[in-house]
């Protein structure tokens, strides 16, 4: 999955009737913006972020790898998922060859 599909992903679950209480603009949504501050998402509302998008991305988020700070901005979150999502075969495959 690409970093503009991941993106786009992490726009629909912020924007999801899940979260209607944010009232997010996808269309406001930029790297720098902080979920913490700007969205200010609260703690319960994280744990379900994180939680959708471990069913979104299909992977466990390792507890290890996990702090606040890659909540922070909007871009660390599309790196993080960028980081720890599986690939399928053919991104394996694509990936291989290009580098």
């Amino acid at each position: 999955m690409d970093r503009g599909s991941i993106k786009s992903s992490l726009v629909n679950i912020l924007t999801s009737p899940q979260f209607n209480s944010l009232q997010v603009d996808g269309s406001q949504l930029n790297e720098d913006t902080s979920l913490l501050n700007d969205i200010t998402l609260d703690s319960l509302q994280l744990l379900e972020f994180i939680v959708a998008m471990e069913n979104e991305f299909e992977f466990a988020i390792n507890t290890k790898k996990l702090n606040v700070d890659v909540f922070d901005r909007f871009g660390d979150v599309v790196d993080f998922v960028v980081a720890n999502a599986p690939r399928t075969e053919e991104e394996g495959i694509h990936a291989t060859q290009t580098a």
